[in-house]
């Protein structure tokens, strides 16, 4: 792009832009591998276990939902800056505080604030990439390189949680060198762009945002991400399915406001795109599943049945990482070749492959012979399908809306993780109840009364992932009709209202 000034620039830009990846993954492995410990250290009691990772989750689907739309009518410089500074900041208020008499609220509260800023960053760093970057090639092989590094978090959080598992406050402060790093990075190689002219030569600006449409989706989005946390180690209490089903009822009158409103912050053209709406049920399904239904659970496996210490069972973890770097390859050398849908298709069942192998496992299986493919070849799930998924969308929508249309894809990832962690929760926690086959030796308490506490319910989370992950792969090649992706222009402005 000729906002770039070279190619050294470029690859720095892209690696900034992808960061944000990157630090969602990190920030959820380095608390799932200290679960226990954080249980056991704050003393949570078994109700509040799921805000360790859910105040986040709910923090950054917040932001996220309205930042999207946001960046793409201010110039998004200053607010990606301005979230890699409220990052640093927020890091190392927790390195200073965590150890503190209070730390368990101020763990939250960082927690949360953390996730504000990842949001806005998340949806600031696809906004940029989506303007500069034409359909093609190029725009390609960027996207596939920040789809590698949500692989390369998770298991770096591992290993970062695993390593500092009796210096939390080090945790916090290790992340903000490199969020401080990174600060300085975006500040000489993010471009200043401006907000897209209309077809009638007009700028779009703040004064477009939807804000009746954002307070919707914010109530839609906290209601939902709510519900579900707290009602999977609540026995779902009525106060929780309501609150969720609740959210669910804003979520409709969300779609039916937007018919009505002159910038939607759902852009348009996607409900008239082909093959749209099975695409996003399809992602919603696969990824959620993988998320949600066997990755927590598998790291409980090793945490709780395999009584492995947090370090190690980061290292298990490593083959994600490698897999991660592969995939970006295979998706930019493909993705030109092949109609879209078939990659998507793989990457559906690739997302089955880490159930599948983890549902023979015993307590002493060995793990090169099942974990280790397991996590490896199942990264080419979410890798596949996001890098598709991604690319299909923001090239189906003008250049005015690409920060609302990959914020939309990151809003289905928050939700439908959040919703297969609760729902494989409850699952798992019924089999271990109607079987009496809780704790088997104490050192799965403080987790609560759930599934990590035997593998009988472990085993029943990975069925549901496993089963879902293959509905959505024969759902995506029965109704999903991609054309695979080609050089080209963004789609034409339209003109509002």
């Amino acid at each position: 792009p000729s906002e770039l000034p070279n190619l050294a620039v470029e690859i720095i830009f892209i690696l900034v832009c992808s960061v944000g990846q990157f630090l969602f993954a990190l920030l959820i492995g380095n608390v799932h591998v200290n679960q226990l410990v954080l249980i056991n250290s704050f003393d949570i009691p078994g109700s509040r276990t799921p805000w360790l990772v859910g105040s986040f989750l709910v923090a950054n689907g917040v932001s996220v939902s309205i930042c999207g739309s946001l960046m793409d009518l201010v110039p998004p410089r200053r607010f990606v800056l301005a979230s890699f500074v409220r990052l640093t900041i927020w890091k190392l208020i927790g390195a200073l505080t965590v150890s503190t008499a209070s730390r368990w609220p101020m763990f939250l509260t960082v927690r949360v604030m953390q996730g504000l800023a990842l949001g806005a960053l998340l949806s600031g760093s696809i906004s940029i990439l989506g303007r500069l970057y034409k359909p093609g090639l190029r725009k390609t092989r960027a996207f596939a390189l920040m789809a590698c590094f949500p692989p390369l978090g998770f298991p770096v959080g591992l290993l970062q949680g695993g390593a500092l598992t009796k210096h939390q406050g080090r945790v916090f402060g290790s992340t903000a060198i490199l969020t401080g790093i990174c600060t300085v990075a975006a500040f000489f190689t993010i471009p200043a762009l401006r907000p897209t002219r209309m077809d009638d030569s007009r700028e779009i600006s703040i004064r477009d945002f939807d804000v009746p449409g954002a307070a919707v989706l914010i109530i839609a989005n906290v209601m939902i991400l709510f519900g579900v946390t707290q009602g999977s180690t609540n026995q779902w209490a009525p106060y929780t399915y309501s609150v969720a089903i609740v959210g669910c009822m804003f979520l409709c009158a969300f779609y039916f406001l937007e018919r009505y409103t002159s910038r939607p912050l759902v852009p348009p053209q996607l409900w008239n795109s082909k093959g749209f709406t099975s695409l996003i049920i399809s992602f919603a399904l696969s990824f959620g599943s993988w998320l949600g239904a066997w990755q927590p659970f598998a790291v409980q496996y090793f945490l709780f049945i395999r009584h492995t210490s947090p370090f190690q069972t980061a290292l298990y973890w490593i083959p994600n990482a490698i897999a991660g770097i592969v995939a970006v390859y295979v998706i930019q050398y493909t993705i030109h070749r092949f109609a879209s849908q078939w990659i998507f298709s793989v990457g559906m069942l690739a997302c089955a492959i880490s159930p599948a192998f983890f549902l023979p496992l015993t307590p002493k299986t060995n793990y090169w012979a099942l974990a280790m493919p397991g996590i490896g070849l199942g990264t080419f799930g979410p890798d596949l399908s996001f890098v598709t998924a991604s690319i299909f969308i923001t090239s189906s929508v003008p250049k005015s809306y690409q920060g609302a249309a990959g914020s939309l894809l990151i809003t289905i990832e928050n939700l439908s993780g959040a919703v297969f962690v609760a729902v494989a929760g409850a699952i798992g926690t019924a089999v271990n109840d109607a079987q009496g086959a809780h704790g088997d030796d104490g050192k799965g308490a403080g987790w609560g009364q759930g599934p990590g506490t035997n593998l009988k319910g472990l085993k029943a989370c990975w069925w549901l992932g496993l089963s879902t992950s293959i509905f959505a792969a024969i759902l995506t090649a029965a109704t999903v009709r991609v054309r695979k992706a080609e050089e080209g222009d963004h789609v034409a402005e339209f003109r509002e209202g």
